[in-house]
């Protein structure tokens, strides 16, 4: 069937779905993409194959180790992982994933970023202290009063965004 790597841009997953299409023969309402979830680099292109309605499913990593294991394949690489992938479709036929609803994409955005920023302030007034302890000069001690005053009011201004956000789309 032959192989082929696309980007991770909306540009190359259209491009992907294009070459899945031709090389299959088949509409897209036909294809079951079965994507391995890593960080967040799988959602675009699960959200927009979902869209397009594709079936789409995310399997767990270790799901798909279990499987190369029980098939006897000990390498990893892109190419073998895209055929367990594919194999793993197929023998499994694994749920179709439903993509969640925008206003919670945007919520769970909203709290990873907070969830980030949070300790920062902390971590920085830490760092602060040390370089008092030192002997910092002032231009020192201003940069971390600074970073720690941003840090705090971007921090402020996410909490206010969720709350907004809670408020605009309260049931």
């Amino acid at each position: 069937m032959g192989q082929k790597s696309f980007p991770n841009t909306l540009d190359g997953i259209e491009r992907a779905a294009a070459w899945v299409m031709k090389i299959s023969k088949v509409e897209l309402l036909e294809i079951h993409a079965v994507l391995e979830p890593t960080a967040a680099y799988q959602e675009l292109a699960a959200r927009f194959l979902a869209t397009k309605g594709m079936t789409v499913s995310l399997v767990n990593s270790a799901r798909i180790r279990s499987f190369a294991k029980g098939m006897a394949v000990l390498n990893k690489t892109d190419q073998i992982d895209a055929v367990l992938l594919a194999r793993y479709g197929c023998l499994a036929r694994p749920k179709a994933w439903t993509p969640p609803a925008e206003l919670l994409v945007e919520l769970q955005a909203l709290l990873a970023r907070l969830d980030d920023l949070e300790g920062d302030p902390r971590r920085e007034q830490n760092r602060y202290e040390q370089a008092c302890v030192r002997g910092c000069s002032g231009a020192i001690k201003h940069s971390f009063v600074t970073s720690i005053r941003a840090l705090k009011a971007q921090c402020k201004l996410l909490q206010e965004a969720i709350a907004e956000h809670f408020a605009a789309h309260a049931i």
